[in-house]
């Protein structure tokens, strides 16, 4: 008489000497080897992905075998973020961090813009959504965003930060100068009005006084950059207090070389050696030389 088994049975259901492999029910083998196997058996199922057991019985023990795994390399990265402006911000826009919610790992972002230093330096991405005030979206800090308007933009222009809030600026022609702060963002990679794409790599310029080796510390009109070698930076100095005249002179008149003389500011010309006291010494000609060239 054949034996009629339950329907829907479940994984290892031991029914009649039978137990339930999850494919067919099959008699159950008492031996010790027969158990080996079907506990090894148990590491063996759909929620191992890549992974086979068997039982090694010279050694008593359960082999784990791996497969490789096929890892997809990412397109972008993303960051997630809060939006507390007060206003929506739109997919497209550059923003920068101007805050964080603690512990939740969320940054609060606001529009970048390329007139202050407090609203560029901290850009790191563009908005992959459309975020009204008080929720939460998605920033890509690197890789392909797709889905842009790049219509006035080329294949392969570069992307700036503009001067309206959140805007970009496609191209070297265009390219940022001072007093506006440079922050490269991407490239393009399609030019489209809906389909347009930008490979996303913010990277913020500096002024002259974030370099490692230079040290600004008060600057004044006519200031000038020198190296100095005891501390080994580039430092500003007052560049008046490095060129003044060692003895006062007043050379307000036309100096005359090479044509037998000099004019004074009197507008007396000295052309005897008898009296040297009206001539200039040669280290106050190298004054004024210094002076001429700084525009003093």
């Amino acid at each position: 008489m054949a034996t009629i088994f339950p329907s829907n049975p479940t994984l290892n259901q031991v029914y009649q000497g039978y137990i339930w492999n999850g494919e067919a029910w099959k008699v159950i083998d008492n031996s010790v080897e027969k158990a080996q196997d079907d506990v090894a058996g148990l590491f063996t199922h759909n929620l191992h992905t890549n992974v086979s057991a068997t039982y090694d019985d010279a050694n008593n023990r359960i082999i784990l075998s791996a497969a490789a795994a096929t890892v997809t390399a990412a397109s972008k990265i993303s960051q997630e973020v809060i939006n507390n402006t007060g206003a929506t911000l739109n997919k497209g826009q550059v923003v920068y961090a101007s805050g964080a919610v603690g512990a939740s790992g969320q940054l609060r972002v606001s529009l970048s813009s390329n007139v202050a230093d407090s609203e560029s330096s901290k850009t790191f991405g563009i908005l992959e959504d459309t975020i009204p005030n008080g929720g939460v979206g998605t920033v890509v800090t690197e890789g392909l965003l797709e889905g842009l308007d790049t219509s006035s933009a080329q294949p392969g222009d570069p992307v700036w930060l503009g001067a309206t809030p959140g805007s970009v600026i496609y191209g070297l022609a265009n390219k940022p100068s001072a007093p506006a702060h440079l922050v490269f963002v991407g490239i393009v990679v399609r030019a489209q009005q809906s389909t347009g794409s930008i490979f996303v790599k913010t990277q913020n310029g500096f002024e002259i006084g974030e370099l490692h080796d230079v040290a600004i510390t008060s600057p004044v009109n006519g200031a000038a950059i020198l190296f100095n070698s005891t501390t080994g930076l580039w430092e500003d100095v007052d560049i008046s207090t490095i060129y003044a005249p060692k003895n006062n002179p007043t050379f307000t008149g036309t100096v005359q070389v090479g044509t037998g003389g000099i004019r004074f500011a009197d507008n007396t010309v000295q052309t005897s050696s008898a009296d040297t006291s009206q001539f200039a010494t040669k280290a106050e000609l190298e004054d004024l030389e210094a002076l001429v060239l700084a525009g003093l």
